[in-house]
């Protein structure tokens, strides 16, 4: 049930103001002095490169070989991917350079000077969990690189109990889970804009 707005309390209805203010306006402010060069530069290089996930699809194009090129192919549970000639070809976890380079290798033996183009054409895998108070917690699937900010947008912001001081971002990132704590206030002042981190498949925001 919707409330009128009236009846929100007042906690609430900031919070999400602010929140809805600068989900959008965050990412294309230019960084503020204090952020160093070198943070700005791995902000952009985070959330440039996607990582191809279990049932994305894929598209994989020879040049002038329409006979080895295949569209939709998706990544299997296991991680891989099937194609003519090649057979089963590791993708998960790879970028889709990174998944040409190899596809090209493999090619080398039957194909003369392939070129190969991967290319992501739908995204499946890139799933973030939203719990605690948020105001609609659950799994989302974002088409793009996301940041906290804008998954918490996603999720409706924060409810009138959320403590949006100690946000947890739990990643399994590396080969072992993490834990991230932010002030979601340091971020939207532009204090700490390092916490606004590009969230990766699989991770977990909990707002307590």
């Amino acid at each position: 049930m919707i409330l009128p707005l009236h009846d929100i309390p007042r906690r609430v209805y900031l919070a999400s103001a602010l929140l809805c203010a600068s989900a959008g306006n965050l990412l294309a402010a230019p960084a503020p002095a204090q952020e160093s060069a070198k943070a700005a530069a791995a902000h952009e290089t985070e959330g440039a490169v996607y990582t191809i996930g279990v049932g994305d699809i894929l598209g994989i194009h020879v040049w002038k070989d329409p006979d080895v090129s295949r569209p939709n192919v998706m990544v299997r549970p296991d991680g891989r991917i099937s194609l003519p000639l090649v057979g089963d070809v590791q993708a998960a976890g790879l970028v889709p350079s990174a998944l040409s380079s190899i596809i090209t290798q493999k090619l080398k033996d039957y194909v003369t000077d392939p070129q190969v183009t991967v290319i992501v054409e739908a995204i499946n895998s890139y799933r973030i969990y939203m719990l605690g108070h948020v105001l609609r917690s659950g799994v989302y699937t974002f088409q793009n690189p996301t940041r906290l900010v804008e998954a918490i947008a996603s999720a409706g912001g924060f409810d009138q109990f959320a403590d949006t001081s100690h946000i947890i971002v739990l990643s399994s990132r590396g080969g072992g889970q993490t834990r991230i704590e932010v002030e979601f206030k340091k971020i939207v002042s532009g204090a700490r804009l390092e916490d606004n981190i590009v969230l990766h498949a699989g991770d977990t925001v909990i707002v307590p």
